[in-house]
């Protein structure tokens, strides 16, 4: 892990997320205490090899449903925030009630993931949101449109809905 992150680093790559789910028959989360030793030994080589990398650590606390994920998400930022991580992204967290709990419990940056009921940018701001990603969201959106408005090109034999 921390070589492909050096090499990301000689790319002139400032930053990454490294993510606490691994995905094979489905996405599953991975034992924190396990997780946090990763990211120890990665974090540690990156150091010793002077690559200066922001770790931004994803969890998947919200997206997988687990049980109390706000709990559960503060948990292991702290875990992962001893264990190097310099930021938490926490996809699929929409409340403002949770962000701010998680904001409040942990000491490290908060990235959140747009999602239909994300309260806007002023508050997110104002409670404290560091960042937010767009995802997949705006690719696939914008590769819908196209997708369609290419059916619509083959369909109609013409280029004129292009252009309405």
């Amino acid at each position: 892990i921390a070589a492909h992150i050096m090499q990301f680093a000689d790319l002139g790559v400032i930053g990454i997320n490294i993510e606490d789910s691994i995905v094979n028959d489905g996405r599953k989360i991975v034992d924190a205490d396990v997780f946090s030793k990763t990211l120890e030994v990665v974090c540690s080589i990156l150091t010793q090899q002077n690559c200066n990398m922001f770790i931004n650590v994803r969890t998947d606390t919200f997206l997988l449903k687990m049980d109390h994920p706000v709990q559960e998400t503060i948990t292991r930022a702290k875990k992962y925030q001893d264990a190097g991580g310099q930021g938490i992204f926490t996809p699929f967290i929409e409340k403002s009630a949770d962000i701010e709990s998680v904001i409040q419990g942990i000491d490290l940056p908060l990235n959140v993931m747009c999602m239909p009921n994300l309260p806007n940018f002023s508050v997110l701001e104002e409670i404290g949101v560091n960042r937010i990603s767009m995802g997949t969201f705006g690719y696939n959106k914008t590769k819908s449109i196209f997708e369609n408005q290419l059916e619509s090109i083959l369909k109609t034999n013409s280029f004129k809905t292009l252009f309405s």
